[in-house]
């Protein structure tokens, strides 16, 4: 996304009159930051008030009461004719002249909502969530752009034409009135003169039948992205996140829910992948065609409801900086917990649990790991070791690196199996140009 710097008027919730001027920043990454001159509070907020004998009143301030101060669950603005909802705010720094002049804080905020106002009792829930990802478009692999060259008697070129369609939209619909929509759009770019191009690219979007908590709705947007990453390899960071909410549409009364209002949604999101390389077909573990398009999306999101938490673990592994121990030891938990969940959870030793986990790919891993039961003995010998805080006498850096990585694909296999993926994305994934390596690495490892 593009950083914004929005100068506007800025109030609490129940202080409508109470406008303060201020600058909104939000970066690259969607960490947002507001810089007030003056502030949405009185700066005696929160203090304990004493009555003195005298009459007088004196004020006191605590741990409690600089606690509550400085926090801000909603704050609203208005930046030219554009809403803004700012959400979870941590005032970071407070200025105030004892001897006059116009106080100053800055907040940074967990979330802010652009085209909407929502007060400080109004739930945060919507019926809508649109994600444009990194890379979905490559792992989609269909497209509406089409180009037609034609030359000269003397092989220059003569007419380039390029047309682009919007495709079809698809979904799948995953019952209790909630269905995912994969949609296509294409744009025109250039200036006219000196350069012309088409653009195109794919989006996930989520509807319910009714509102529904913000946080239901990213949990399924959340799993997509996991799904797009592990298919392509790279991380699928978003590029944009709109909300609608059942409230803010336009249109005749006949047709109240044809035109909807979207709400840019701002966030500060870690999963995003700083790599620009072009992405190859043949690079990518599987495609969505291979997967077997939206119905396999939505037997996805069913199978992983019952493991969010390790693939949170899992996925949160691939982000940077982290230390291949910590992938380690993290990847390794996460099939504890995923074998738990699928087998028992009863006690059993941690190494049958990983050969049980092998068990259920029906062979694939075997593509990576001949001898399990040697991987499993080595993954369980490393992970106490980093648990318990003991350094191993002769471990590389880079065999926790390969052991970690094992560990991550056979949570992906194991997942694949059990949602009933086709043969052809186990066979694609085994040929994968990554998962030669790894396995001629694991050779080594001992």
């Amino acid at each position: 996304m593009e950083p914004i710097e929005a100068p506007g008027e800025w109030w609490l919730p129940d202080r409508p009159d109470g406008r303060v001027p201020g600058v909104l920043r939000i970066d690259a990454r969607g960490r947002s930051g507001l810089t007030l001159i003056g502030e949405l509070r009185d700066h005696l907020y929160g203090a304990e008030r004493h009555g003195n004998a005298d009459g007088s009143v004196s004020y006191q301030m605590t741990d409690e009461s600089l606690t509550v101060s400085d926090r801000y669950d909603r704050v609203l603005g208005l930046v030219g004719t554009k809403e803004f909802t700012l959400l979870n705010g941590l005032r970071t720094r407070h200025s105030r002249n004892l001897m006059g002049g116009l106080p100053s804080e800055t907040i940074t905020f967990d979330q802010a909502l652009r085209g909407i106002w929502l007060d400080a009792d109004e739930p945060l829930e919507f019926d809508r969530v649109r994600a444009g990802m990194q890379w979905l478009t490559h792992w989609v692999a269909a497209s509406g752009i089409r180009e037609t060259h034609k030359f000269t008697e003397d092989n220059r070129p003569a007419t380039a034409i390029l047309e682009g369609d919007v495709l079809p939209s698809r979904r799948v619909r995953l019952g209790d009135g909630i269905t995912v929509y994969l949609a296509h759009t294409v744009g025109v770019e250039g200036d006219r003169m000196t350069r012309r191009s088409l653009s195109q690219s794919w989006a996930f979007e989520t509807r319910s039948t009714r509102a529904l908590a913000l946080k239901t709705l990213m949990t399924t947007t959340a799993h997509l992205q996991a799904l797009v990453s592990i298919g392509t390899g790279r991380l699928a960071g978003f590029e944009e996140l709109t909300l609608n909410h059942p409230a803010l549409t336009h249109g005749p009364a006949s047709h109240p829910r044809r035109y909807r209002r979207s709400i840019d949604y701002f966030a500060q999101w870690s999963f995003h992948d700083a790599e620009t390389a072009p992405l190859g077909s043949h690079d990518m573990p599987f495609t969505l065609g291979d997967l077997g398009g939206m119905r396999a999306v939505g037997r996805w999101i069913k199978t992983i409801g019952s493991y969010g938490h390790q693939l949170d673990q899992m996925m949160a592994t691939r982000r940077p900086p982290t230390l291949v121990r910590d992938r380690l030891f993290n990847r390794v938990a996460a099939l504890e917990g995923y074998h738990k969940l699928r087998i028992t959870k009863k006690k059993v030793d941690l190494k049958d649990r990983l050969i049980e986990c092998a068990s259920l790919t029906d062979g694939s891993f075997n593509e990576l790991v001949a001898d399990v039961e040697a991987w499993a003995k080595i993954a369980v010998r490393e992970r106490n070791n980093i648990g318990h805080g003991s350094e191993p006498a002769a471990f590389e850096a880079s065999d926790a690196l390969f052991i970690g990585d094992s560990a991550y694909w056979l949570f992906v296999l194991c997942l694949l199996r059990e949602m009933e993926a086709p043969a052809a994305v186990f066979d694609r994934i085994v040929q994968t140009p990554v998962f030669g390596w790894l396995k001629r690495n694991l050779v080594a490892v001992k």
